[in-house]
């Protein structure tokens, strides 16, 4: 457990090192393309298991989720729009826990984003608290089982608001 929880924090980690410096429109964050972790810090496997892509938990001060959140807590509610995203692939679902505000992709925006993920993509999300209800926040998925992991990095600010936390402001990552 403990080397699949390493395997999953030196994903982040690769994800969060190798940024990109170009916007693809189709998506509202950044987007980078990372390799697979290799080296004397990588866990290894003797069996033909591949390593799980996500371990739902705590990583440090990070909480890693693909299983969504409680929006009792700021980083609960950015898992459970993560969760909505990718899981249930659901526009009107991810805006109900946004403030609908000019600081969140639109609903038009979010279904394109969806729409440009393969529903069957694997995904990790991870949750670092930055300061006052600002979290930074790496997304990966993986489009298909041959394929590099594609992550998004970003800032995400949330607020209190009905039923719980909302996100009220997603943005890129600073370097």
């Amino acid at each position: 457990m403990a080397a699949i929880a390493v395997v999953t924090a030196v994903g982040v980690v690769v994800g969060l090192s190798n940024r990109s410096g170009g916007t693809n429109s189709a998506h509202p964050y950044k987007i980078v393309t990372t390799a697979p972790a290799t080296g004397p810090n990588s866990a290894t496997s003797t069996t033909n298991t591949p390593p799980a892509f996500c371990t739902p938990g705590r990583v440090g001060g990070a909480l890693v989720s693909n299983t969504g959140g409680d929006r009792a807590t700021g980083e609960g509610a950015i898992a459970e729009y993560e969760y909505r995203y990718f899981a249930r692939r659901d526009p009107a679902a991810v805006m109900e826990v946004t403030d609908n505000g000019p600081g969140v992709p639109g609903p038009a925006q979010v279904a394109d984003g969806i729409a440009s993920v393969p529903a069957n993509a694997q995904w990790c999300v991870s949750v670092t608290p930055a300061g006052e209800n600002r979290f930074e926040t790496s997304v990966r998925y993986q489009p298909n089982q041959t394929a590099a992991p594609v992550s998004w990095l970003m800032v995400i600010t949330v607020a209190p608001g009905d039923g719980g936390f909302r996100v009220v402001r997603i943005e890129d990552k600073p370097a």
